[in-house]
């Protein structure tokens, strides 16, 4: 088993868990217990972060 997070992965663990809370209705205990059992357990999380690509419009020569 892994040691616990330290303080900054918490922190962003629980403002996670709070913002998720606000938008689904639950309470954000529960987000939190599944992000740590997720993390100790070494668990694919459900959602993951992508990394960030902006969407750029291609440009063409022949623009109107």
């Amino acid at each position: 088993m892994k040691n616990l997070p330290d303080k900054l992965q918490l922190d962003i663990m629980w403002t996670v868990a709070t913002s998720s809370s606000i938008e689904t209705g639950t309470k954000p205990q529960y987000g939190f217990a599944q992000m740590l059992y997720d993390y100790l357990a070494d668990t694919k999380p459900r959602v993951e972060l992508g990394p960030y690509e902006p969407q750029r419009k291609e440009s063409t020569s022949q623009e109107t």
